[in-house]
């Protein structure tokens, strides 16, 4: 869902960048009447791996489909680059916790009784797993 600022109302006091949980918070905005521009640009597991690269002042979305509809959405701001942005961002990547949290993801981990070591959920090698896994909303 694309929503770019309207003609008729004000102009966009902020950008809204992430995955399908953005559609939520734009019709919320629009409800409220506060102008944004901006969506989702990819679902959530599009997300936790590398997605994007910098490129100098500019982040350039790696995916055909992200990258045309971040181009749109800083058009309608009438912006060049991320960087003459000045207005904030909402930023819904990284809220598909529920991808990274499967059962399956972790059954490797569990004993034959399918319990966790005591250990696992705060060692340093769980968080390391975690980070691994979404790497590139840590990234973003």
């Amino acid at each position: 869902m694309t929503t770019p600022s309207s003609t008729t109302t004000a102009p966009a006091r902020w950008l809204l960048l992430g995955d399908s949980h953005a559609a939520c918070i734009g019709q919320a905005a629009r409800a409220a009447g506060l102008p944004f521009a901006g969506g989702p640009v990819g679902s959530g597991r599009d997300f936790l791996g590398p997605f994007f690269d910098a490129d100098g002042a500019e982040i350039r979305f790696r995916a055909p489909e992200g990258a045309r509809l971040y181009r749109e959405f800083l058009d309608a701001l009438g912006l060049a680059s991320m960087s003459e942005l000045s207005v904030p961002v909402v930023c819904t990547f990284g809220f598909s916790a529920h991808t990274v949290a499967k059962r399956q993801n972790w059954d490797i981990h569990r004993d034959p009784r399918g319990d966790f070591a005591a250990s696992f959920l705060g060692s340093p090698y769980f968080s390391a797993l975690v980070r691994a896994t979404v790497r590139g909303t840590l990234a973003f």
